[in-house]
């Protein structure tokens, strides 16, 4: 509902916001198609424009997304403000007995790498199971398992298909979805968090995995290196055999690890929502002024 006396109204992604005479300011998380359903997808340039019309300003939480918003939805850079998001202030390192209980209440080894998103198509799940396959054999990851975290689509199988066709059910976790007050101690617990995405609007599991001290390996497309910065191993996420290669540099070398962590927790540290709400304050006293 919006009141006479209110000077901004703000939503979120798609769909239309109904406001005549107030200034309207719209956010958008990425620009990914897959994100309506099929019939519609065709369509999915017209709604955006759409929903993005009466917007006197558009708040794109990356440079990835401002871009995508610029192209796909013919919006003028000059309405679009980027304002990232930012791990929540639970996402810290975590001592020790809080991660041994969540590994004993979750039967994980001692030494796991691990990876948190759903299995659609874009998270590139199977190509990280065949990377997984190449190094698991190896003595650099003899000790090691990967878990994986995050909803699970019966749509999408492919991923635990390709597990079993390769024999890394002993070597490959599927938790399915995480308690979010348990997340801090999972990612805290990890040797190495992989992110392999094809596509992400901003990426938070990464800074979320930095904030709490995990080294990074993570895609090098869309959004990722501007989130990961210098703190993270990017590396191409179709080419399974470089996936492998940067797992494996973190899984044999401690000292590497180390200095990954500390440039984690450096760079999760630029980002804070008390920063992000003052950008956005920014934004609605700029079309208020």
């Amino acid at each position: 509902r919006v009141e006479d006396r209110d000077q901004v109204v703000y939503g979120e992604h798609g769909g239309e916001t109904r406001a005549v005479g107030h200034q309207k300011v719209r956010a958008m998380v990425d620009v990914r198609p897959e994100a309506v359903s099929r019939r519609a997808r065709w369509l999915f340039p017209y709604l955006l424009r759409l929903a993005l019309r009466a917007a006197h300003r558009v708040i794109a939480i990356s440079t990835t997304t401002k871009e995508d918003l610029c192209r796909v939805a013919g919006v003028p850079e000059s309405r679009i403000d980027v304002i990232p998001l930012a791990p929540d202030p639970r996402f810290v390192p975590q001592p020790e007995p809080v991660i041994a209980r969540l590994r004993e209440q979750l039967g994980l080894p001692p030494w796991y790498a691990l990876c948190v998103g759903s299995n659609k198509p874009h998270k590139n799940l199977v190509r990280l199971i065949e990377a997984w396959g190449l190094i698991s054999k190896t003595p650099e990851a003899a000790r090691w398992a990967l878990v994986i975290a995050g909803i699970w689509d019966s749509r999408y199988p492919e991923a635990r298909q390709r597990t079993l066709a390769l024999g890394l059910q002993d070597r490959v976790r599927f938790l399915g979805p995480v308690d979010e007050a348990d997340l801090p101690a999972l990612y805290g617990g990890a040797g190495l968090f992989v992110f392999p995405s094809l596509y992400e609007g901003f990426g938070l599991p990464v800074l979320e995995a930095m904030a709490c001290g995990a080294p990074v390996v993570c895609s090098d497309r869309a959004s990722l290196p501007e989130v990961a910065g210098d703190a993270a191993i990017l590396v191409d996420p179709t080419d399974v055999e470089a996936l492998a290669a940067a797992m494996t540099r973190l899984l044999a070398d401690e000292s590497l690890r180390q200095e990954m962590r500390r440039r984690a927790l450096a760079r999760a540290a630029e980002f804070s929502w008390e920063r992000t709400a003052r950008m956005t304050l920014a934004v609605y006293r700029a079309i208020t002024s």
